[in-house]
């Protein structure tokens, strides 16, 4: 049994299982527990008591799809689902003059993203789009000096805000 039927990554997952005689009586035995991801990978792997609780937390990069936790004691096994939802999250930082766009979630992105710098004393606007496509876990970076000249500029690049870049 786990605490729900569908999960984020990050989230913890909670396994009980429960193996039961032919009267409907609780078996204590050893249960050896297998999770596999939505590609067929061990992810994690347990032996505990029958009705004892174990856990894991889902990494932020799990892949989305559908999971299978197997449970074996005694020659009996069972398999059950779960589903691990998309997480989208592009990280945008800031370094000097060099932007980073990384995608940090469980799903490739592929996007347009609008790069504005505002230079601070005379006010001179700049926008540029970049398209951005990232696997997971990788990463790109863009040098704003390409984009402007000398000078201090507030740069709004999506919803993130970066004061005094040089």
């Amino acid at each position: 049994i786990m605490n729900q039927e569908s999960f984020m990554p990050e989230q913890q997952v909670v396994i009980k299982p429960t193996l039961y005689d032919q009267g409907n009586d609780v078996i204590a035995t050893d249960i050896t527990l297998n999770v596999y991801d939505a590609e067929k990978d061990i992810i994690f792997t347990d032996t505990i008591q029958s009705q004892e609780q174990t856990a894991f937390t889902l990494p932020r990069s799990a892949a989305p799809g559908f999971w299978k936790m197997k449970a074996e004691a005694m020659d009996v096994d069972g398999i059950m689902s779960f589903k691990v939802g998309e997480f989208r999250v592009l990280d945008i930082t800031q370094d000097g003059s060099l932007i980073t766009f990384a995608n940090t979630g469980n799903v490739s992105i592929k996007e347009r993203v609008s790069v504005t710098l505002t230079e601070k004393s005379t006010q001179q606007v700049i926008t540029k789009e970049k398209k951005i496509a990232l696997s997971v876990g990788e990463s790109k970076v863009y040098n704003l000096a390409y984009l402007a000249g000398q000078g201090v500029y507030t740069v709004q690049v999506g919803d993130k805000t970066f004061d005094n870049v040089e």
